[in-house]
């Protein structure tokens, strides 16, 4: 086994390790080689170079499951899945292209008053055709008056819901958006967005009945296409209206067929 074949198997096994790590862990030395190694493999689109809390930079496998592994207090808070299953999940239900993933969660009932009047962020009808993103608006506006939806505060939907989800997930969500995680939040009162765009409060439980037929399957294909999705990862309560949400989406016309939901028993959307 080459050098490069050995720093690249141990960042599959353990992403996010700095040179000095590698250079230990590997036996690769010195640290210098280590070095031009990784930058090597960075210019193969085999791994990619980030700055780490520390200061030091530090290397990802593309495909690792470290990629998108602030994702799984996440997912352990949301489902209750033990740890023991969380292991099975890298192998498994988990076990996916991160960066090439998208991530569907509920919103939640329990919602931050206040805000900013004008508050800037990225939109998810920015990611949208034109067809479909002046659809969404419509629908948005349709159902502003039965949501309840006051928008004369914004702030990011992300800091706006106040669930148990959220409140133990938000600093993991943040940080794996960072690392360019796809995460959607099915909406009550917006039908669909991003973590990070700006939203008012409002009142209401993602219903279906609310909103244009094949409406959230088609803004969900779109950002799939756009963002060259291979597969799908959904946590949402079972029995509820946004399981159903889920598995009205027309997945296959995505050209996706990699799709798992966790459905734990639980009420409400994050709560």
């Amino acid at each position: 086994m080459s050098n490069e074949e050995r720093i690249l198997e141990l960042l599959f096994a353990e992403s996010g390790k700095d040179d000095d790590e590698l250079s230990l862990r590997s036996g690769v030395k010195p640290r210098q080689q280590v070095n031009q190694i990784c930058r090597r493999l960075e210019a193969k689109g085999l791994i990619t170079r980030r700055l780490g809390p520390k200061g030091k930079i530090l290397n990802y496998a593309v495909h690792s499951w470290e990629t998108a592994a602030p994702l799984n207090q996440a997912l352990q808070a949301r489902a209750k899945i033990g740890l023991d299953q969380i292991e099975a999940g890298k192998r498994g239900l988990l076990q996916c292209e991160p960066v090439r993933t998208l991530f569907l969660v509920p919103c939640s009932a329990s919602k931050s008053d206040g805000g900013l009047p004008h508050s800037t962020g990225p939109r998810l009808t920015d990611h949208l055709s034109e067809a479909v993103k002046t659809r969404l608006i419509q629908a948005r506006q349709a159902v502003a008056r039965r949501a309840y939806l006051n928008e004369e505060l914004l702030r990011p939907a992300l800091e706006r819901y106040q669930g148990h989800f959220y409140q133990v997930a938000r600093e993991k969500i943040r940080e794996a958006r960072g690392r360019g995680i796809h995460i959607l939040i099915i909406s009550g009162g917006y039908g669909a967005l991003l973590p990070e765009e700006p939203i008012g409060n409002y009142e209401a439980a993602f219903s279906s009945n609310w909103w244009p037929k094949g409406l959230l399957s088609d803004v969900v294909q779109a950002y799939a296409a756009q963002h060259k999705i291979l597969s799908v990862r959904a946590i949402v309560a079972a029995s509820t209206t946004y399981q159903k949400a889920v598995a009205s989406i027309d997945w296959a016309a995505a050209g996706i067929d990699d799709v798992v939901v966790v459905s734990p028993q639980v009420s409400g959307g994050g709560q």
